[in-house]
């Protein structure tokens, strides 16, 4: 594995000794710093990786929000033809309703007309 980041474990291992470490402890300290810097720092081609992963992320969800607006529109017109076939419908109904109630109004009219007649007709004076 080649180091991530300029490290100076010459530097690092005689500040230690100067501060009371031995040399073998410094060294061990210094081959860990590395080690740590190595295994948990991102390096560009890493940063590029993830950027990439995040640009195909983006594009992933543009199109599934292009699908998914084209399906909604597909629903609403659908819904939109549905719900103009029910005011259809009820317009019918409403028309067919309006003639029943016409008819009955006509026929009841004309009942009412020949009971007064037939009841009335034979009256003195009429």
């Amino acid at each position: 594995m080649s180091e991530v980041i300029a490290f100076d474990t010459h530097r690092f291992v005689k500040n230690l000794t100067a501060g009371g470490f031995t040399e073998a402890q410094a060294e061990a300290l210094a081959r860990e710093q590395v080690h740590l810097f190595n295994s948990s720092l991102a390096t560009k081609a890493d940063i590029r990786g993830t950027k990439a992963d995040i640009l195909a992320t983006k594009a992933d969800i543009r199109r599934a929000k292009a699908d998914l607006e084209a399906k909604i529109e597909t629903v609403k017109a659908g819904l939109e033809v549905k719900i103009e076939t029910v005011r259809a419908s009820i317009e019918t109904a409403r028309v067919d309703l309006s003639r029943w109630m016409l008819a009955g109004w006509v026929a009841q009219t004309g009942l009412i007309a020949t009971i007064f007649w037939y009841f009335f007709s034979g009256l003195p004076g009429g």
